[in-house]
């Protein structure tokens, strides 16, 4: 699927006042428009997927992603997508989410660390949310430095907001520490308590699933 997006920039550059020949700054406006393309990836054998599978591996501690097998499952399910996202034909990022009957969870989302602060994560969102009608929710961890304010800052932009629910990540391994907590989000506005406790019922039961 392909989608466009544009980047405004503003450029500054000196000219003189023929009048009376004194330098002034003119600004230019510039808008340009670009098309990326997302890719469902469905097997480990995509041509993309060696490449996806290092950036994943990369970008997230062992705590918060699946190994080989674990993500084969996921694959299989029906309700699980994982996109490849491109621009002109270069990787940029990936978007691993599942879409049940009444919201979307983003379970991973990454853009390759040479292209950050380009747009791509902010352009990968918008291009997510707005393709459903379904509540959108993931999960940040808790601001306690300006790296995770940043983070979260990043998605209050994109019209997310903050759930107020005790909430821990549940395991993808079974050596992994208890007990650590994560934020819950949700677009384009909060969400109930019934539907974080369903949200909280099919992480355990669905998402997780090892086998």
């Amino acid at each position: 699927m392909r989608f466009c997006g544009s980047t405004h920039f503003c450029l500054y550059s000196k000219a003189r006042n023929f009048s009376n020949g004194i330098p002034f700054v003119r600004s230019v406006h510039l808008t340009i428009f670009a098309c990326m393309e997302s890719i469902r990836i469905e097997t480990t054998e995509h041509p993309l997927f060696a490449q996806l599978w290092k950036l994943y591996n990369d970008s997230f501690p062992r705590v918060e992603r699946r190994t080989l097998e674990p993500q084969k499952t996921a694959l299989r399910s029906e309700l699980y997508s994982l996109l490849a996202y491109t621009d002109e034909g270069k990787f940029v990022g990936l978007v691993g989410y599942w879409e049940f009957d009444s919201y979307v969870y983003i379970e991973h989302l990454c853009v390759d660390p040479s292209l950050r602060s380009g747009g791509y994560g902010s352009r990968i969102m918008k291009h997510l949310c707005g393709s459903t009608d379904k509540t959108v929710i993931l999960e940040i961890e808790p601001v306690v430095d300006e790296p995770t304010a940043r983070r979260l800052r990043f998605y209050e932009k994109l019209g997310f907001r903050t759930n107020h629910y005790r909430h821990t990540q549940h395991l993808y391994h079974e050596d992994d520490p208890r007990g650590f907590m994560l934020t819950v989000l949700s677009y384009p506005g909060t969400i109930t308590q019934p539907q974080y406790d369903r949200f909280d019922r099919d992480l355990r039961s669905i998402v997780m699933k090892r086998d």
